[in-house]
């Protein structure tokens, strides 16, 4: 693999402080690659970035930059262990029977190392199910990986626990739309296959074994969508039976607490992009679809920037409340931090582009960059604190989405234009670390109802 490593001088860094007049000092990586701020990301871990097709590395300690990938196939979703001690990333399978197939591979925090897993068929996502392909253990140096059998509607093929060293093991076969690791990282929820029409919900050893089943639910399927030690397993409702865009109109986000217990509607969100949901152990937030409008043919509940109410919910009570009470914006994009249960979030105005009464002529329902640019401009970046009467906005966070906690919870990351801004402590103000996420042309593309997600361009261990 191709390694570029800078470092930049502290006297260097401050003379162009200096010159610029304060604020970052981004400097470029080589021709076409991205540009860092390496001093001020200095002691907040490593951050793993796409840019312009390739996969980066920042490392926080030693102020080096390694690029990860060169050449196509094109990398995404990368993600660190819990410790921060390996870095998982997914490539498109060259030899794959379909072509949304992608392998996993497998590096070392710093990148280095980068291989592909053998041993592991190609990865894909469950369709309508929001559900990740690969998941790192919360607790252990392990992935959790779904495979999708081509021409399956749904049925994953096989779920695999994959160490960071050694041979995956299949865990099941034939398990329904996606799995996820239980909060002790020792067991793995799915939707097993069932002779009735109702969904299954399973729990299986991570290590294999007998299941133990929580449930039967009958009607619509259920996708695995998580699990909290408070609110048990969560799970997408799809009312729609599966219909082409029903994740864009909304699902049903349920909560099975224990075994045996009822199923418990929570909100109803759509469910791709932004990210539709975060939670802690006893603080679960959730972007709810609340536009009402009667008729699902005017595809006004699918655009991001009308009818998106941030919502909160309380393991105690199963009772969800709006986070801000104001019908003319949208709030968005949430993130509870994992130590302190701090709500991050975005707010911005309500467009009432693409509904029937603002629709302009000849209106399609996708969106160029240059045409929902300005909108985006508008989000600000907010912080809603346990205990606190009212969420505060982040200084300077104009134009923010996407943000990201560290792992202590002292620091924040969000993604502004086409640049990772760094929130270094409470109350101060963003800090441009990376630029040149994308390229200009890239970014210039479709966006079906207005949806942008960055989420899965870049990845934390701070």
């Amino acid at each position: 693999m191709l390694v570029v490593e800078v470092v930049v001088a502290a006297l260097t860094g401050y003379l162009a402080s200096l010159a610029l007049g304060g604020g970052s000092v981004l400097e470029p990586v080589g021709p076409g690659g991205p540009a860092v701020d390496m001093a001020a990301f200095a002691g907040h871990g490593d951050l793993a970035f796409v840019s312009r097709n390739e996969l980066y590395v920042l490392d926080g300690t030693t102020q080096r930059l390694r690029q990860v990938t060169a050449g196509s196939p094109a990398p995404s979703s990368p993600l660190f262990s819990h410790d921060g001690r390996w870095l998982a990333f997914l490539r498109p399978d060259p030899h794959g029977e379909s072509s949304p197939a992608e392998s996993l591979w497998l590096a070392d925090a710093d990148g280095a190392g980068a291989h592909r897993v053998a041993d592991l068929a190609p990865a894909e996502a469950v369709p309508n199910s929001g559900a990740p392909v690969f998941s790192w253990s919360p607790t252990g140096d392990e992935l959790l990986v779904t495979t999708l059998a081509p021409g399956t509607s749904g049925l994953v093929d096989s779920l695999s626990v994959v160490p960071a060293t050694g041979r995956p093991r299949e865990i099941a076969t034939r398990a329904r739309y996606g799995a996820v690791w239980s909060p002790d990282g020792h067991h793995i929820a799915l939707i097993a296959p069932s002779d009735t029409a109702s969904s299954l919900l399973e729990s299986v050893p991570s290590t294999g074994g007998r299941p133990t089943t929580w449930g039967s639910f009958p009607g619509a399927p259920y996708y695995v969508a998580g699990w909290s030690a408070n609110f048990g397993i969560l799970l997408w409702d799809d009312k729609g039976g599966g219909g082409p865009s029903v994740e864009n109109y909304g699902l049903v986000l349920a909560a099975v607490r224990a075994p045996g217990a009822a199923l418990i509607a929570l909100a109803r969100s759509p469910i791709f992009e932004p990210p539709a949901f975060s939670f802690d152990e006893h603080r679960l937030a959730v972007v709810a679809n609340v536009s009402g409008l009667p008729d699902r043919s005017s595809e006004g509940e699918k655009f991001v920037w009308f009818g998106k109410t941030l919502e909160t919910c309380a393991a105690t009570t199963d009772v969800c409340r709006a986070v801000v009470g104001n019908p003319e914006v949208v709030t968005e994009d949430p993130a509870v931090s994992p130590r302190t249960g701090a709500l991050a979030f975005v707010e911005a105005p309500v467009s009432r582009r693409g509904l029937p009464d603002g629709r302009p002529p000849g209106y399609q329902p996708s969106d160029t960059w240059t045409e929902i640019a300005p909108w985006y401009a508008t989000h600000s970046l907010w912080l809603d604190a346990p205990g606190a009467t009212s969420p505060t906005e982040v200084p300077g966070s104009s134009g923010a989405g996407d943000p990201l906690w560290s792992a202590d919870s002292s620091a924040l990351l969000y993604v502004k234009g086409t640049a990772l801004w760094l929130v270094a402590s409470p109350g101060a103000a963003g800090v441009e670390i990376a630029a040149n996420l994308t390229s200009d042309s890239e970014f210039r593309g479709t966006y079906v109802f207005g949806y942008v997600d960055w989420s899965g361009s870049f990845a934390w261990s701070g």
